[in-house]
């Protein structure tokens, strides 16, 4: 016979609940994607408020305050310029869908870290398909240049780190 015990008292790894660390992250996803939501809802009231003649009067100023810059960095300066220029068009023709499609995202988001929160593995699914949406969208609407690529390439970056984290649990979901 065995000094082993037959009743152990340890809880089986269903019965454990959620861990800090998803609670951690489910709680940061509640804040960021919640802002994002209510930021992109005003958005929406506010896309009529910038007109395009605003860009061009500021595009003008830039252009003659960049006179006394040297050459390089005057490319520099234009190509970014160019950048936010095709950029703010592209969101000014686009503002409706681009808050449409950013409340999306947010809903989902937050949909999937409530799902996460009851230990759902569909939560996560969710949370990874409105990330992708989130990028993929507006980028495509906005087109790829150097400002969009250096914005989306920082929300792609943190995105993929917390789908990376979230994954880390997925043996905590069921």
């Amino acid at each position: 016979m065995t000094d082993q015990a037959i009743d152990s008292t340890e809880e089986s790894p269903a019965k454990k609940g959620r861990p800090t660390f998803l609670t951690v992250l489910c709680i940061l996803t509640f804040i960021v994607s919640g802002y994002n939501f209510f930021e992109a809802g005003f958005g929406l009231f506010f896309a009529d408020s910038f007109d395009q003649s605003q860009w061009t009067e500021i595009s003008q100023q830039m252009s003659e305050a960049m006179n006394d810059v040297d050459s390089q960095s005057r490319e520099v300066i234009e190509t970014m310029m160019n950048a936010a220029s095709e950029t703010i068009v592209a969101g000014m023709e686009n503002a409706m869908v681009l808050g449409l499609i950013d409340m999306l995202a947010a809903a989902l988001s937050v949909i999937g870290a409530i799902l996460m929160f009851k230990l759902k593995k569909t939560g996560y699914y969710a949370y990874v398909f409105a990330k992708i949406i989130g990028i993929i969208v507006p980028l495509t609407i906005l087109g790829v240049n150097l400002l969009t690529g250096i914005i989306f390439g920082f929300a792609a970056f943190v995105s993929v780190v917390f789908i990376i984290l979230y994954g880390l649990n997925l043996k905590h979901l069921r």
